[in-house]
């Protein structure tokens, strides 16, 4: 038998259907490939910014906690040091363990609202009630 081509076989062009059919394969995977490429800029901006405020929350909280550290340390004196006149002095240690606690207690909430508590609020916690300790001994 020999093959013959018959006249609806003729009219349909194959490589054309075959064409078409890649051209949409392209476009449906170039959207999908388009929609994986936003979504993967979407959680790596989300992740960058995430990254950056915990990093700036961080460092405002290590300020504030050198701040209450200072206080926790501050001389007792009635007068300042004038080798150093921008720390702090404290007339005795009721004042200067009081100053402390309220600066830890505020660095505490302070961490608790804005990060994750991390060594740095351990710390915070440790050093108020030593100094909440400090506060009782001296008002009995």
């Amino acid at each position: 038998m020999s093959d013959h081509i018959s006249r609806k076989e003729l009219k349909q062009d194959k490589i054309k259907e075959t064409i078409e059919h890649g051209a949409e394969a392209v476009i449906s995977h170039g959207q999908f490939t388009f929609m994986v490429v936003i979504l993967a800029l979407a959680v790596a901006l989300g992740y960058t910014g995430w990254h950056f405020y915990i990093q700036r929350q961080t460092e405002a909280a290590s300020v504030d906690f050198d701040a209450a550290m200072k206080a926790y340390q501050g001389r007792i004196a009635s007068a300042p040091d004038p080798a150093e006149p921008n720390e702090p002095f404290y007339r005795d240690e009721p004042a200067r363990a009081q100053d402390a606690l309220q600066k830890f207690t505020r660095l505490r909430t302070n961490i608790r609202a804005r990060i994750r508590e991390g060594s740095l609020a351990t710390i915070a916690h440790f050093v108020l009630r030593i100094s909440s300790a400090t506060i009782k001994h001296w008002k009995n």
